[in-house]
């Protein structure tokens, strides 16, 4: 059984590594457009759950 507590840092460590991947995204789309890394949201435009459902597209 797992527990609640494990169920939240499961859940922090997905988060964490998706907001690690979106950061390298950001990074490497600066250098491959040649703008600066500010012109990139801080933060991804799409939450974790979004971007794993194939039936979502953003408006």
């Amino acid at each position: 059984m797992v527990l609640k507590s494990q169920k939240i840092i499961v859940r922090r460590v997905r988060i964490n590594g998706f907001n690690e991947c979106y950061n390298k995204a950001r990074q490497k789309a600066a250098i491959e457009t040649g703008l600066l890394i500010e012109t990139f949201s801080v933060e991804s435009p799409l939450t974790p759950k979004e971007t794993l459902n194939p039936e979502y597209l953003p408006d």
